[in-house]
């Protein structure tokens, strides 16, 4: 048996899981435990690549290209981040330690200074946002959210700030406005959705992926009523936006009128919105 790098053969089946590991997870990880696991990686390499006309092996290299994980929706292009900067961002919110952030918006021309405690990294959609504390923002150091694109330069700082142990990452993602919650109370949605397009049956996606656990179907022509306890937020308005030409709100009344408030100020934006633009010139920069 040939030896492998680090000194560490893995199982075929280790081998597998590891090598899922290293696509799936670097920004999720610190980089001191990925670079842990580096050896462990290349290992794993190794094993796959050994006896080609060995049939367990075979089946093990087929099996990383047997699956795939997609975001729903359509794939919009991530701005670019540096994989640097989620090594230094990883290391000081492993380690409960500062960093003296540079951070610009889309509607700043100036950068602005913050020296911070990363509390949290969160992934959403494209997207990646650092919860931090700044004891700067406010006199209590208020908790809130940079977008990891929008950041400059990010340089460790050591222990300076303490992390607010009441801090809970669930809670945060539910009540911050940079994560389009907005959660409301749980209340009885009852939505009319149809399954006839152009004179067919077609299956909605609906009856397979429930909107709550408590979810209940009551079948009628064409189509079905769904009842489900649902918490009001912006993502779930987004899905019902997105539904609409098969998806109409029943209840609650107020759900309804504001997805007929979304759905007017769409159709005006079409009926008298800005004429067609012409000699558009697309070779400029973006």
């Amino acid at each position: 048996m040939s030896p492998t790098p680090g000194g560490r053969r893995p199982s075929v089946n280790e081998a597998i899981a590891l090598l899922t590991l290293r696509d799936l997870a670097y920004r999720h990880l610190p980089a001191s435990v990925v670079g842990a696991l580096e050896a462990d990686f290349i290992a794993a390499a190794h094993v796959l690549e050994e006896h080609p006309t060995a049939s367990n092996l075979a089946a093990a290299r087929l099996w990383l290209d047997k699956t795939a994980r997609l975001h729903a929706g359509y794939p919009l292009v991530a701005p670019a981040i540096k994989d640097e900067l989620f090594q230094i961002v990883g290391h000081a919110l492993y380690n409960d330690e500062s960093l003296d952030i540079t951070y610009r918006t889309s509607r700043e021309s100036a950068p602005k200074q913050y020296r911070a405690l990363p509390h949290a990294l969160i992934e959403k959609g494209p997207l990646w946002y650092l919860i931090v504390k700044n004891k700067r923002r406010t006199a209590e150091g208020s908790i809130f959210s940079l977008r990891m694109d929008r950041i400059i330069e990010a340089t460790p700082a050591g222990i300076d700030l303490t992390r607010d142990r009441a801090f809970n990452l669930d809670a945060y993602i539910r009540k911050d406005k940079s994560m389009e919650f907005f959660a409301g109370k749980p209340v009885q949605l009852v939505l009319r959705v149809n399954e006839m397009i152009d004179a067919k049956r077609i299956e909605h996606a609906f009856r397979s992926l429930r909107l709550s656990d408590d979810q209940t179907i009551v079948e009628e022509d064409g189509g079905f009523l769904l009842v489900a306890t649902v918490v009001p937020s912006v993502p779930l308005t987004n899905l019902l936006l997105e539904k609409s030409t098969t998806v109409e709100i029943v209840a609650p009344p107020d759900m309804r009128e504001g997805m007929i408030a979304h759905l007017k100020r769409a159709l005006s934006r079409y009926e008298h919105g800005s004429a067609p633009v012409e000699n558009l010139d697309t070779t400029g920069p973006h």
